[in-house]
């Protein structure tokens, strides 16, 4: 059973190398990986001495930070790469994906291969393309702007998953495999010289995921976020609506573009940001 589903996995990893290169077996293998080396190993030596050790730190708010920093040991990364049959999947990319690749080198003459990934992959990555280049915070921010406005509750999501965190000692599977999910795209592409907001795209799935799963919590619990925070958020909705209403004018004469109407798209963020105010301030935030 364990065989046909790693089978399984390496073959849908197989056409995503097809379709998008060797990230299309990277990128997925590390998050699958790192969710592995995170998940605890009751029978492993290592594991049962780690969790003596928690004994004695629970109460310590940095136990969760020395619980992850044991299972990021090289043995341990070591073996769950092994674990995870490195040679099954290179047999099953080689199958899926290697006939096309092979076909087409043939027909270009080594050419495609050479653009494909020479250029848009290693060249990408360790230089800048198409006046692309960034810092390293580029997705940080290309986030702020493409997971809007949910990422207004990107502040309690976090505080949410430290407090449950603690109280249970651990990550719930669920929650672990999302955290690997976003950390290992944002943080694989943050790395590149060449930057595109788009690149990061596949982790919103995993940050929506997060995201509802907090606010299914809040309408359960109304009280698991404070006035005062509920008031900062709000605020910093209206503070952006009112931004959108303003800048893109300003903006627009600098650069002696004649757009109109560009204040339209602040005008919902302003009044959703004013009856968000209105609701959390008479206690009925949850409707």
């Amino acid at each position: 059973m364990l065989f046909r589903s790693w089978c399984s996995i390496y073959v849908a990893m197989g056409l995503a190398v097809l379709t998008k290169g060797p990230i299309g077996l990277l990128l997925p293998g590390c998050v699958l990986g790192l969710f592995r080396l995170l998940t605890p190993d009751p029978a492993a030596t290592a594991e049962s001495s780690l969790k003596e050790a928690l004994r004695t730190r629970e109460e310590h708010w940095w136990a969760p930070l020395w619980q992850v920093t044991c299972r990021l040991s090289p043995w341990r990364v070591a073996r769950e790469i092994w674990r995870m049959s490195p040679g099954l999947a290179l047999v099953c990319v080689l199958l899926v994906s290697g006939p096309w690749f092979a076909t087409v080198a043939w027909q270009t003459e080594g050419e495609f291969l050479r653009g494909f990934f020479g250029t848009h992959h290693l060249h990408r990555f360790t230089a800048g393309m198409d006046n692309h280049a960034g810092p390293a915070w580029f997705y940080l921010a290309a986030i702020c702007v493409g997971f809007f406005p949910w990422i207004l509750l990107a502040r309690p999501v976090i505080v949410d998953l430290w407090h449950r965190t603690r109280l249970a000692g651990r990550l719930s599977p669920a929650d672990r495999l999302l955290i690997c999910w976003c950390v290992v795209w944002v943080g694989f592409f943050s790395l590149a010289t060449t930057k595109f907001p788009h690149y990061v795209v596949p982790a919103y799935p995993a940050l929506a995921l997060l995201t509802g799963a907090f606010v299914a919590r809040w309408e359960a619990e109304p009280g698991l976020m404070g006035r005062g925070a509920l008031a900062l958020m709000w605020a910093t909705l209206l503070l952006i609506g009112g931004g959108l209403l303003v800048v893109p004018g300003f903006v627009a004469r600098h650069l002696q573009i004649e757009i109109a109407w560009l204040w339209v798209p602040g005008v919902p963020v302003v009044l959703g940001g004013l009856v968000a105010c209105w609701y959390s301030q008479i206690g009925r935030a949850h409707v």
